[in-house]
């Protein structure tokens, strides 16, 4: 195990790696800090600003482990700034170790909570346990650390459920039907978040539906859109392609690499602070024309 830097420096706590879109997020914020570094100094080896606490379930801890001896491979100014805490979101202090939990305490001012469950044919019992309990157990823990300045939550352009009509940011949809229980236990968890912003600086993100790299295509996700698509490769070229619900709604995606790099700046805005945002494609396509 590594160890924490210096607490003068930001110290961040990460839940959900090294899912999907923690994993990407992880490696945008040592981009930005290289980057930013560059532009502050024109060095290639940017100081060491940022220690990261990844909190990871039992089950990924190798993964989670091998994850990072890969990244500081790729980005040295994490050798030595990071340290990996198995726990569980639905236990007080997110079963994070007594030991351990004095200098979390101490020296974490940096929450980004992305750990949920996303099948969206979870039964309700487990969104409810996972994605609402553990989001109120991730609020009881910022409420202790000494020095937060800003909680960063991935909720879902989905808590909308079946609203019809412009949904905004300001507003929280109540039971406006929900298609499964994923939809609605994040509904139920941002309405937790949402309850503590008096108390915590919090910003609330809500992606649409997020696909894999822009670039390259690369994702670790099977679900959602994928099923379509992997019937797609699964039929033979010279059958025409198969519609699957109606052909003229809009379907909004966004790759994962334009949700980290939004959700990493505006993170960094002091302004940003209290608010929602929704990061969706503001032009979005047909289904007929993502299958063609």
């Amino acid at each position: 195990m590594q160890g924490v830097s210096d607490a003068r420096n930001n110290t961040i706590l990460i839940t959900g790696f090294p899912g999907f879109i923690a994993g990407r997020l992880v490696e945008e914020l040592l981009s930005r800090q290289e980057r930013v570094a560059k532009l502050k100094n024109d060095e290639p080896a940017p100081p060491v600003e940022n220690s990261f606490v990844f909190l990871v379930q039992q089950d990924h801890a190798q993964t989670a482990r091998q994850n990072l001896v890969e990244l500081v491979q790729r980005f040295p100014q994490l050798d030595g700034n990071w340290i990996l805490i198995v726990g569980d979101l639905r236990a007080p202090n997110l079963g994070i170790n007594a030991a351990a939990l004095p200098e979390i305490i101490d020296s974490v001012n940096v929450v980004w909570h992305l750990a949920a469950v996303y099948d969206l044919a979870m039964p309700e019992n487990l969104g409810l346990s996972v994605n609402v309990r553990g989001t109120r157990r991730v609020i009881e823990l910022c409420l202790t650390l000494k020095h937060l300045h800003r909680l960063n939550y991935v909720s879902t352009c989905y808590i909308s459920g079946q609203r019809v009509g412009v949904a905004y940011e300001d507003e929280l949809f109540g039971d406006c039907g929900f298609k499964n229980h994923y939809e609605s236990t994040k509904a139920w968890a941002e309405q937790v978040v949402q309850e503590s912003r008096d108390r915590i600086p919090t910003t609330i993100f809500r992606p649409s539906i997020v696909v894999g790299d822009s670039n390259t295509g690369e994702t670790l996700k099977g679900d959602g859109p994928y099923y379509v698509f992997n019937l797609l490769q699964s039929l033979p070229t010279f059958l025409p392609a198969v519609m699957v619900g109606p052909s003229r709604a809009y379907v909004n995606v966004i790759p994962v690499d334009y949700l980290v790099a939004a959700m990493a700046e505006i993170a960094a805005s002091k302004d940003s602070a209290g608010e929602v945002f929704q990061i969706v494609d503001t032009a979005p396509l047909k289904a007929q024309e993502i299958i063609n």
